[in-house]
């Protein structure tokens, strides 16, 4: 992803579709796929010039009534997680969406130093000690490897304690853009292996609240 929070990209990339997605007729084809309902998307939004947001920023907050001292009791750092897309339903459900286009961008590490690494890494061991299936907390693959998933992991276990909260990973594919393009046999393969490197089970197993979609881009571009 970018690390732009805001603006339209036109990369061909995961940033690029969630942007187009959200912002057209598609977004009844996700709001299906994710089959919580009708989805009001919060962002990316092209009237808010397609800002992402974290769930502390306002006005995102305040549109999901989110205590913003929430947080603090779980999350050791201001800075969080920006996501690609927030939405809410009309079963008061909240709705966080992290979106790839290609494998590497599911293949990323913690960048906090010190004092906030020890923190940040105590907050992901509770999350592992949660979820996980009696497997031992691995550092490597929680901050090193795959660190953005496990964070998202975190924001929800957490999250969903308090509100009905879904998490989506969403995979893109058959997209147009040759250099994005995975299929869908090798997401399912790669997100298995991610799961079960830093939960001990598939994408099978996952807790309700958690989904993983593998979305097609061209039957919308024929």
């Amino acid at each position: 992803m970018s690390n732009t929070s805001k603006g339209r990209d036109t990369q061909g990339g995961s940033k690029d579709w969630m942007q187009t997605i959200i912002n057209s007729d598609m977004s009844l084809s996700l709001d299906n796929d994710i089959g919580e309902g009708r989805i009001k998307w919060l962002s990316p939004l092209a009237a808010d010039d397609y800002q992402e947001y974290r769930l502390n920023q306002s006005p995102i907050s305040e549109l999901l009534y989110i205590d913003k001292n929430t947080f603090s009791k779980w999350w050791p750092s201001p800075r969080q997680p920006q996501w690609d897309a927030i939405g809410t339903t009309d079963r008061d459900a909240i709705i966080l969406v992290e979106a790839k286009a290609h494998l590497n961008e599911t293949k990323n590490r913690s960048m906090a130093k010190a004092h906030s690494y020890e923190l940040i890494k105590n907050a992901l061991k509770k999350t592992h000690s949660s979820m996980s299936a009696n497997t031992a907390f691995n550092e490597e693959v929680w901050m090193k490897k795959y660190y953005q998933t496990a964070n998202r992991l975190l924001f929800w276990d957490n999250m969903q304690l308090k509100y009905k909260t879904i998490l989506v990973f969403l995979n893109f594919i058959k997209v147009p853009t040759p250099r994005f393009q995975t299929s869908k046999e090798e997401w399912n393969n790669h997100t298995k292996k991610i799961f079960e490197a830093l939960l001990g089970y598939g994408v099978s197993a996952l807790p309700n609240g958690i989904k993983v979609i593998d979305f097609e881009i061209s039957p919308f571009y024929k």
